[in-house]
């Protein structure tokens, strides 16, 4: 779908990227924007190939809290020829903004709601989990994180309606 929105993008000379969904949709939405910055293949950035030298615009409108992609300067993305899936960190495609409203998660069914924040847990255990030692503050963090991830998960779950548990969970 990455290769179909930049050609599609490319053809309607759009200036500027807008990704309204969760974590695949603005990674999606970060890889085409290295799509139409970059000539060739696209892939080829994610294979390590060739390197990032530009990206267009993007802007995000969350409805799931999860991944954290909405402000990360990180995008994977899965090549389903051979379902490989890489991943891509430069701050080329860091959002310009981020709309982050709770209120857009309410109608989200209690089994994305969960995904969404064991997703957020995993993405902090990835990096708890490490070969640093001595990192103290980082891993008080982490720990921070997950302990919000499991109060509030458990409240937003109960209650898709619930303002602070969503507000608490994208953040």
């Amino acid at each position: 779908k990455v290769q179909e929105g930049a050609k599609l993008a490319k053809e309607s000379g759009i200036d500027y990227i807008l990704a309204v969904g969760g974590g695949s949709v603005i990674d999606s939405a970060k890889a085409i924007g290295y799509g139409l910055a970059t000539p060739g293949d696209v892939w080829d950035l994610y294979e390590h190939v060739k390197t990032a030298t530009g990206c267009m615009p993007i802007g995000t409108v969350l409805t799931i809290a999860a991944a954290g992609s909405e402000m990360s300067n990180s995008c994977v993305i899965t090549n389903e020829d051979g379902w490989k899936k890489r991943g891509l960190n430069t701050d080329l495609c860091r959002p310009r903004f981020a709309v982050m409203d709770p209120e857009l998660t309410y109608t989200l069914p209690p089994y994305q709601i969960a995904c969404g924040v064991v997703d957020m847990m995993m993405h902090t255990l990835d990096r708890y989990f490490t070969s640093v030692t001595d990192n103290t503050l980082t891993d008080e963090i982490a720990e921070g994180v997950l302990r919000n991830a499991v109060h509030w998960g458990k409240k937003a779950i109960s209650n898709p309606r619930d303002y602070q548990a969503m507000s608490e969970l994208m953040w």
